[in-house]
């Protein structure tokens, strides 16, 4: 009797499909604090491959990422090079573009975004975000750029908008900190004017804006912004994201409200036991990650 019911829970395993992990994609976000300046006793390849391969991501968008390379005209990181030759397997390609800041000349706090080529397909070519200031503020020093994927064929692509915004000063004034609240309102408005052009280009309306807001609540005008725009702040519930404050919930990701491949995304947070430990071997940041259904492609 029991080599029968054993049998048949073979049987079962068998012809029950296992999860439908190629039904999703996993997109992450992480500030690998100043990588390629002066790097932390353990930010070593290694550490930060083991990071990545444990998150599974698909499309990694990055923050303050230094130009290494010491060429002009190109934009690459010895950092990440060895980090990716190290994930390199049959299920493991990776691939990357680091983004120029709104100075050309500026080889600091790059964004970027790296890719598993066996799990998604580039398409075209990065789109720098037309943004248009409407004040004096320097909106954007790290400017916004687009990059669109294909999950798989006629099936869904999506945009991916890797985000650094106006930086925090520590023991600002009354009248500091409201500049800093007013510039991050005003890049969020920019980039929210911006998306039009980025749904023509791309001919997608599945945008995905993450990464480093440094936005210190879901309650800040710059999140509110994005919110009426008809995105979904994943971490509206404030998930300190910063090793250093439990109460820093500055990495976030936002969905599009409307479309269907997003209606069940959580935003989730990378967190090790040991966070002073990560600190000082990886980053001050943890990375944020989420799921994205794909689904008959509908734009």
């Amino acid at each position: 009797m029991v080599q029968k019911w054993l049998w048949a829970q073979l049987v079962l395993l068998l012809v029950v499909p296992a999860a439908p992990a190629d039904e999703y994609r996993r997109i992450g976000a992480w500030n690998i604090e100043h990588l390629g300046k002066n790097p932390k006793a353990g930010q070593q390849p290694a550490a930060l491959a083991e990071y990545i391969f444990l998150s599974g991501v698909d499309v990694l968008a990055l923050e303050e990422i230094y130009d290494t390379d010491k060429q002009k005209g190109t934009r690459s990181n010895s950092v990440l090079d060895d980090t990716f030759k190290l994930l390199k397997n049959k299920d493991h390609d990776w691939d990357y573009r680091i983004f120029p800041n709104k100075s050309e000349n500026d080889t600091s706090q790059l964004c970027a975004v790296a890719w598993n080529k066996t799990r998604v397909t580039l398409q075209g070519q990065p789109l720098k975000l037309p943004i248009k200031a409407k004040s004096s503020f320097n909106l954007w020093d790290r400017h916004p750029h687009a990059v669109q994927f294909l999950a798989a064929d006629k099936k869904t692509d999506f945009v991916v908008i890797p985000l650094h915004m106006k930086a925090n000063k520590l023991k600002a004034s009354k009248k500091e900190k409201k500049k800093v609240l007013d510039q991050r309102r005003e890049e969020a408005e920019s980039l929210r004017d911006a998306l039009a052009d980025v749904k023509k280009s791309f001919k997608d309306d599945d945008i995905i804006l993450l990464g480093d807001t440094n936005c210190l609540g879901a309650d800040e005008a710059a999140v509110k912004v994005l919110v009426a725009g008809g995105f979904v702040d994943l971490n509206e519930s404030d998930f300190s994201t910063y090793a250093l404050s439990k109460t820093a919930p500055f990495d976030r990701i936002f969905v599009p409200g409307s479309q269907p491949e997003f209606q069940n995304c959580r935003q989730y947070t990378l967190v090790p036991t040991d966070q002073r430990d990560h600190d000082r071997r990886l980053s001050d940041h943890f990375m944020v990650v989420t799921l994205i259904k794909i689904m008959d492609d509908d734009d």
